[in-house]
Parts: structure tokens; sequence; C-alpha cells
């Protein structure tokens, strides 16, 4: 029985001597960066692609209409209706009220600022910043979580209401 202990401490003892050698090299940098050799030509190739970053326009926006026309995961999807540019409605009528638009989202980047709505017939629209719905409203400011309309002067705001599912809310310090 001495000698399998033994035995099984010898392993043990040498596995430890590996580890810390290993450790050792390690510590004292081996298995650092390798050094890689340089291309050829490499000045010529990186002047060349510097060059054709600095003449490469951003795609319009327009571009990329394949995209968010089709969609890859339902096959029923269609695009949301763009809505152009109306003229101002005139100033001596009162503005209509904003009754009907519900908020479903909103998408703001450095340079893009996009409002999903949905009207009462369910009719989804998208709106850039600066365009106008249907009656008149035209979409002022779009935050994350709200957007204002403003028609004739008068300012109203839709905001995004997410949806509370109860006991998602987090952890609750109240015993069962």
């Amino acid at each position: 029985m001495s000698a399998v202990l033994r035995r099984i401490s010898l392993w043990w003892l040498g596995l430890v001597v590996a580890l810390g050698g290993l450790c050792i090299l390690l510590a004292q940098g081996s298995g650092g960066p390798l050094p890689w050799l340089a291309a050829s030509g490499s000045e010529a190739g990186a002047d060349a692609l510097a060059e054709a970053l600095q003449e490469a326009q951003p795609l319009p926006l327009d571009g990329y209409q394949s995209i968010w026309q089709h969609s890859l995961l339902s096959t029923s999807r269609s695009a949301d209706q763009l809505v152009a540019a109306l003229p101002d409605a005139p100033a001596s009528e009162p503005p209509p009220v904003l009754n009907g638009f519900t908020l479903l989202g909103t998408l703001t980047n450095s340079q893009l600022r996009l409002a999903f709505v949905r009207d009462d017939n369910g009719n989804a629209l998208t709106l850039r910043q600066g365009q106008t719905l249907p009656g008149g409203w035209q979409l002022s400011r779009v935050e994350a979580s709200e957007v204002s309309l403003t028609l004739n002067g008068a300012t109203q705001t839709l905001t995004f209401n997410r949806p509370h599912i109860p006991g998602l809310s987090g952890p609750s310090n109240e015993s069962p």
C-alpha cells in the first residue's frame, strides 16, 4: 500500500514541478507575441488602402432599401409606408387633434432619427425627423422614448410606453 501511495505522490510532485516551471517561463516572457515579418509591398498597399478609404463616400440610405424591405424571418412582411413631406397647413385653421397615433418605437444615431408610428387603422408609418404626418403634424424632435410633433406653433408629444409584464420588474426584497 505504501508503494502505491509513494508512486501517486511522486506523480503529483512531478506535475507540480512541471507546472511551476511553466509558470516561471511564462513570467519571464516566453510565449509572448510572435515577431511577424512585414509583408512585401506593405507600404504601397497601406497607401492604396488609405486613399481608397478617403475617397469612399457613405452609401445613401436608399442603397439599403432592399435590406429593410425584405424580412429574413417572415415571408409575409411588407415594408412600412414612408410618408412624403406635405406642405404646411394654413395658419388660420386650428390644429387638428393628434389622436389615434401610437408611437411604436424610435431609432436614433448620429446620422438618422426615425419614429415608427401606427394610426387607428393599424397602418405603420416610418417618419424621419422633419417629415410630416398625413394630418399635417411635422416630426420636430426624436428622442429614445418620445417624439415631438408640431403644427402651426402647437406642439404635442407621443411617448413610447414599454409594456410591463408583472413579475419581471426585477428581484424584490419581499418574502413570499
